[in-house]
């Protein structure tokens, strides 16, 4: 098992890493909308939070030498399910013809009180 970290997404902010490469997979932690190397700010629009969620996973899979069509199985976490219209649209935006298997999961308010978060498996195309 490796460890996989990137200066591109939050670090940790607890016991656990960005993700684990193992068995030609990479499991991601669950990211929230936080920006790399800021402490967590207003959470602002529903569409900046899943970009930025976005965001963040694709840089710790391309940390670990894949890319965001090799990802697997997707996981969102939406506060609220009168949410996922608008995250969906933003998915649907960064994505592209990526279409991994996915869950969509509503949760009420997340940590800091955002409104989104994902977290994903993805096989590595480039094992380091």
């Amino acid at each position: 098992m490796r460890p996989v970290s990137t200066d591109n997404a939050p670090q940790p902010n607890g016991h656990y890493e960005q993700a684990i490469a193992h068995g030609g997979f990479l499991f991601v932690s669950t990211q929230l909308p936080n920006r790399p190397q800021h402490p967590p700010d207003d959470p602002g629009t529903i569409e900046g939070q899943a970009l930025q969620v976005f965001r963040n996973i694709r840089a710790i899979v391309e940390a670990a030498g894949s890319r965001l069509d090799h990802i697997t199985r997707i996981t969102v976490y939406v506060s609220d399910v009168a949410h996922w219209p608008t995250v969906n649209e933003v998915y649907e935006s960064f994505f592209g013809e990526a279409k991994p298997a996915r869950g969509v999961i509503p949760t009420g308010k997340l940590h800091l009180g955002y409104d989104v978060a994902a977290d994903c498996i993805a096989a590595i195309v480039d094992e380091k």
